[in-house]
């Protein structure tokens, strides 16, 4: 039997100092700090008078009465910065650029991430003929360069006359990518199949299926990869300046960014150009700032499901 001795303490456990959380929350902070300098720099350039820039010739910290808001208020104000449309009137080139990268990413994401959710869904829960080649070959297409696409797509677009106009950067993509439908599929294969017998067995066909059961539970997984291709589409200059060099009305925002960026350049004005940068960079933030927890749950739920 196991007896107690009165009066007795029972020894303290030595104190482990956690050396290995304080070195790893060390290296990680030094990390996020290294990231944040290059925009902590864009931010204080932009807020910097131009005086202060021309006088430093070098990065420092602007004072109070050395900080600006004059790069901002300039970037919407100045007189270079407006396009003339076709009707005549003019619209500022950052505002014209939003619009512009807005009517022609956002439908393409959405028509393309429900493509692409009934192609996963294809791929997952359906039994078809040729299914393996098929999807052997959609990850094939994920293995290759876009960049060796980009002639033959361009000499296709011409002979169909679609250059200088929108279109190649919006219809190709509401047929959805390849990277989102492995992503996608990959994801509803965690899915029980059982869900899906059961709505079959309710009278459900396969489209309704689809629509009133995989993608209710697939709204982590489709709000992740809408991030992801609205910042891929936000941020795609090569397409704009490959078929839209002469339409500035249709230019989206990296374009018209680029264009007024070069122009500021020849002034070495770089308070203008930093504003300008964070500006463009604005909607993205906040994009992400709304959206970051179904973000991040849906890359753990697809890297578990996975």
């Amino acid at each position: 039997m196991r007896s107690n001795v009165v009066g007795v303490k029972a020894p303290r456990k030595k104190f482990a100092f956690p050396w290995a959380h304080c070195i790893t929350y060390i290296v990680l902070i030094a990390y996020a700090c290294f990231l944040m300098f290059p925009f902590a720099t864009l931010l204080l350039t932009s807020l910097s008078s131009e005086a202060f820039i021309i006088q430093q010739l070098k990065f420092r910290i602007p004072g109070l009465g050395d900080m600006t808001f004059g790069n901002y208020v300039d970037v919407f104000t100045n007189d270079f910065v407006e396009v003339l449309l076709e009707n005549g009137n003019s619209m500022n080139m950052l505002l014209l650029g939003f619009v512009n990268t807005i009517w022609q990413v956002i439908p393409t994401t959405a028509i393309g991430l429900f493509v692409a959710g009934l192609a996963a869904y294809a791929y997952a829960k359906l039994d078809f003929p040729f299914k393996k080649l098929m999807y052997t070959l959609q990850l094939a297409i994920i293995v290759l360069p876009l960049n060796t696409l980009t002639i033959p797509s361009y000499m296709f677009f011409n002979m169909i006359n679609w250059t200088n106009t929108a279109l190649p950067l919006v219809v190709p993509g509401v047929f959805g990518g390849a990277v989102t439908v492995f992503y996608l599929s990959q994801y509803m294969r965690g899915i029980p199949t059982e869900v899906v017998d059961a709505a079959r067995i309710d009278g459900l066909n396969t489209f309704r299926t689809y629509l009133r059961i995989i993608l209710p539970l697939a709204v982590p997984a489709i709000v992740a990869q809408a991030i992801l291709c609205f910042v891929s589409g936000y941020n795609n200059f090569l397409g704009a300046l490959l078929y839209l060099p002469g339409r500035s009305d249709l230019q989206p925002l990296q374009l018209q960014l680029y264009t007024l960026v070069g122009y500021w350049t020849g002034f070495n004005d770089s308070g203008r150009m930093a504003a300008a940068t964070l500006v463009s960079m604005l909607p993205l933030i906040i994009v992400y700032i709304i959206f970051r927890r179904q973000f991040r749950a849906g890359i753990a739920d697809g890297a578990v499901k996975s």
